[in-house]
C-alpha cells in the first residue's frame, strides 16, 4: 500500500470519527464495528488500534473537548456490589443446569465481571455454544412454551454456534431500553451505525427462556425487540415478541430501515474470559 494510499484511508477513518459524535474509541471492537461497515479495511482498523501514539489518535484527542455528544452520552454507572449482578448469575446458574445440564459456577469465574453498570437490575444470558435452533428447543421448547417462525432462525446471520461459551448482561426488563422506543426509536441500520452492541436473535431466545424460567414472565407482550445484526441474506432483519393472545413467541423480519416506537433494542455488555 502506498503512502498516498495510507494517507487517504487514514482521513477517511478520520471523517468517520467526527460523524461519531464524542465517542472517545475505548474499545477495539466498536472501532472494527464502524470503520468496516465504512469500507475501511480490517487491516488498517487493526493497525490504528494497537498503535496507541498515532498522530491519529492525537487529532481525536484535540477534537473530543469541542464536540457534543448525541449518541453515546456517558450513562450514570452503578458499582456492581450495589447491582443484582450475583444474585443474576445464581439465576442463570439454575437455568443452565435445569435446560442445558450445564453446571456453570467454576465456569462463570473465569470470566471478568464488570465492576459498574449502567442498570441496577440486570440479567445475565449465558449461552454454551448452542446455534439458534438449540436455542429455541433447549430455551423455549422445553419449557412448554410455542413459537411461531415468519423464516427459519437457522437463516439469519449470526445463527451458528459459537466455538466457546459466552456471557452477556443485558437490563432486567420486559421492554427494550427506554431509549431506544418511543420518538428516541431507530431503525436497525441506525442502530448498527453506532458503538453499542444490542442483544441478537439467539440472545434474546436465551432471555426469553430465561425470564420465563425465573418470573414466569414474557418478555415484549406490548413492545417488540429489534436484533440488528441478525439478517437475512436479503437483508432483512429479525424481531421478536411475546404474542399474549395466541400465547406464543414471534420471531419475524422487517425492513432494515423501518423506524417504529413499539419496536426497541437492547443493549447488550459482553463479559470477556479473563487474560
Amino acid at each position: 500500500m502506498s503512502s498516498t494510499q495510507q494517507s487517504e484511508i487514514e482521513a477517511r477513518a478520520s471523517e468517520l470519527a467526527l460523524r461519531m459524535v464524542g465517542q472517545r474509541f475505548e474499545q477495539a471492537l466498536a472501532i472494527r464495528r464502524q470503520f468496516v461497515s465504512h469500507g475501511v479495511p480490517d487491516v488498517i482498523v487493526q493497525y490504528l488500534v494497537e498503535k496507541k501514539n498515532h498522530p491519529w489518535w492525537n487529532h481525536i484527542d484535540e477534537l473530543v473537548p469541542t464536540l457534543v455528544a448525541v449518541e453515546t452520552a456517558k450513562p450514570v454507572l452503578f458499582k456492581a456490589e450495589d447491582t443484582n449482578l450475583v444474585e443474576a448469575i445464581r439465576s442463570t446458574e439454575s437455568f443452565a443446569r435445569k435446560y442445558f445440564g450445564a453446571e456453570i459456577n467454576q465456569l462463570a469465574k473465569t470470566f471478568a465481571w464488570p465492576v459498574e453498570l449502567p442498570w441496577k437490575n440486570v440479567m445475565v444470558i449465558f449461552d454454551p455454544g448452542f446455534d439458534n435452533r438449540q436455542a429455541v428447543e433447549r430455551a423455549i421448547k422445553d419449557q412448554g412454551l410455542a413459537k411461531w417462525e415468519e423464516e427459519d432462525v437457522m437463516k439469519y446471520s449470526g445463527a451458528a454456534a459459537l466455538p466457546r461459551p459466552t456471557f452477556r448482561i443485558i437490563e432486567n426488563s420486559i421492554r427494550p431500553n427506554e431509549d431506544t422506543l418511543g420518538d428516541k426509536a431507530k431503525s436497525p441500520n441506525q442502530l448498527n451505525a453506532g458503538s453499542r452492541f444490542y442483544l441478537d436473535l439467539r440472545g434474546y431466545i436465551l432471555a426469553f427462556g430465561l425470564v420465563h424460567f425465573v418470573s414466569k414472565d414474557y418478555l415484549d407482550s406490548g413492545t417488540w425487540t429489534w436484533f440488528p445484526r441478525s439478517r437475512l441474506p436479503w437483508g432483512r432483519v429479525a424481531a421478536g415478541r411475546w404474542d399474549p393472545d395466541d400465547s406464543r413467541i414471534l420471531f419475524r423480519w422487517s425492513g432494515s430501515g423501518n423506524i417504529d416506537p413499539y419496536f426497541g433494542a437492547r443493549l447488550a455488555i459482553p463479559v470477556p474470559p479473563k487474560t
